[in-house]
């Protein structure tokens, strides 16, 4: 695959109007499955998610690069957009209605399966010791407001 890979489509955009184009895609894996010889991986971004397929009869090399892929992975395809099988048709996504044969697959950014839960882990513990400190600030270092009033003195002046 060539060095610059520019994404034509979002994985939510595309729609049975692209049927028969050729798209090209990037994004992380949500979920890959390995069906015998067909893998369907579920490619999101920030708009949607869309499955696409590696068949190895349409491009045996990107099958055998697939073969290591996991999830969250970054990856780019560039493929044609087919129609799902109407018992095949998934009602919940938007690109439900179609899927993408991949013609040639890049991985962007391969995960670290060991390293992604501690950092989660870390990242979430952390978040919430900062929470509990600003809660702490606020509560008990920023003093409340003082209402000042001035009353008048009734008493007489003793010089």
């Amino acid at each position: 695959m060539s060095n610059e890979l520019q994404r034509t489509h979002d994985c939510g955009t595309l729609s049975d109007k692209h049927i028969g184009e050729t798209v090209t895609l990037c994004g992380w894996v949500h979920t890959r499955r390995d069906h015998g010889g067909l893998i369907f991986i579920d490619l999101w971004d920030k708009y949607g998610m869309t499955q696409v397929v590696l068949n190895p009869q349409i491009d045996q090399l990107a099958h055998e690069h697939a073969q290591s892929i996991r999830g969250n992975y970054v990856i780019g395809i560039v493929g044609n957009v087919r129609a799902r099988p109407d018992d095949m048709v998934n009602q919940k996504l938007k690109t439900g209605m179609i899927e993408v044969y991949v013609d040639e697959l890049s991985i962007l950014n391969p995960s670290d399966p060991k390293g992604t839960v501690p950092a989660k882990l870390f990242m979430s513990l952390y978040d919430s010791i900062v929470s509990a400190m600003f809660c702490f600030i606020q509560l008990y270092w920023i003093p409340a407001p003082f209402i000042f009033k001035s009353f008048p003195i009734l008493g007489a002046s003793i010089e």
